[in-house]
């Protein structure tokens, strides 16, 4: 191999990509709703159902750690929830949609907005 001829080395074959099952597109961090200055201390602050959901949260962590730590309550393991509830719980449960990156880089080349000339 010369320094002025390279060899390249592209490995697309084994690149994928998964697709978002949850809409993300409202979460824009650029547009503010409203004026900072004019919001209170407390929109800032958690409130008592968020320590709450927080306090069982840490529960839940806590308790795998422990079961997985202590072989004497390896036993208990199952008593231990293995997924915390959150507000994306279901849609999290939907089987992921896994595509080829060469796939969503061809599909880009064509022009959809062209009808196939059918030969």
């Amino acid at each position: 191999m010369r320094s002025d001829h390279q060899a390249k080395s592209i490995h697309y074959f084994h690149s994928y990509a998964t697709l978002n099952r949850i809409d993300v597109s409202a979460a824009n961090a650029k547009e503010l709703k409203t004026d900072v200055k004019q919001l209170a201390i407390s929109t800032f602050l958690p409130s008592a159902a968020d320590c709450a959901i927080l306090k069982e949260t840490y529960t839940i962590l806590v308790a795998r750690v422990i079961v997985c730590e202590f072989p004497f309550l390896h036993h208990l393991k199952k008593c231990v929830p293995q997924h915390i509830k959150h507000q994306y719980s279901e849609r999290m449960k939907q089987k992921l949609v896994t595509v080829s990156i060469v796939l969503l880089y061809l599909v880009s080349l064509i022009d959809v907005s062209t009808p196939c000339r059918s030969r």
